[in-house]
């Protein structure tokens, strides 16, 4: 079998053609990349997205929706969720700073209002804390364990490289390894 075939080109009587290596006679889908079929898609997905945030729904929570829905990963949901956040912020006609400017006013006002009940002044306190960037990050707390549950057992060696002087001999438990001018103690 040849390594090169002469592949006839639609609407060609045969005597022209494309020369294409057996390799490429079948065409190959590139890992990774976009999905979606077109910009009206995306745009349809990221509205989609939009609407779960507007819901008030957990970032968990819209990534799950968006993964099942959409077979999508976890990175692809993100691009989806900052896309939609930018396309809130058109929808509302403000700008950023505008609507920073009137949540601080709302959650302030609440703090401020005489019949505001304690739980609900501690709540907007807590949404002016993280509007401001004062509340500390939030800490995960993992412990990874080994094949039986125990600790991860890490097995490593390490060489020590010295001058090799035939005169002195090796140091116990020493062999030469590679340069002959140096030692490894095991």
């Amino acid at each position: 079998m040849p390594l090169l075939a002469r592949r006839a080109l639609p609407g060609d009587d045969g005597a022209k053609g494309a020369i294409m290596s057996d390799s490429e006679e079948q065409p190959r889908r590139k890992a990774g990349g976009r999905q979606t079929k077109s910009d009206q898609e995306l745009e349809q997905r990221v509205e989609f997205t939009a609407l779960l945030l507007g819901r008030d729904l957990p970032k968990s929570e819209i990534k799950r929706v968006l993964k099942s829905k959409y077979s999508c990963s976890a990175q692809t949901c993100e691009s989806y969720i900052s896309k939609a956040r930018a396309l809130l912020i058109e929808w509302s006609g403000q700008t950023k700073d505008e609507l920073f400017v009137e949540s601080v006013s709302f959650w302030r006002s609440i703090i401020q209002g005489p019949r505001s009940k304690d739980g609900d002044r501690m709540r907007a306190r807590e949404r002016l804390d993280a509007l401001y960037a004062l509340e500390p990050p939030r800490q995960v707390h993992a412990q990874l364990t080994g094949p039986n549950g125990g600790p991860v057992e890490i097995e490593q060696q390490v060489y020590f490289f010295l001058p090799y002087n035939e005169r002195d001999g090796l140091p116990e438990g020493a062999e030469v390894v590679g340069d002959p001018n140096a030692a490894a103690v095991a």
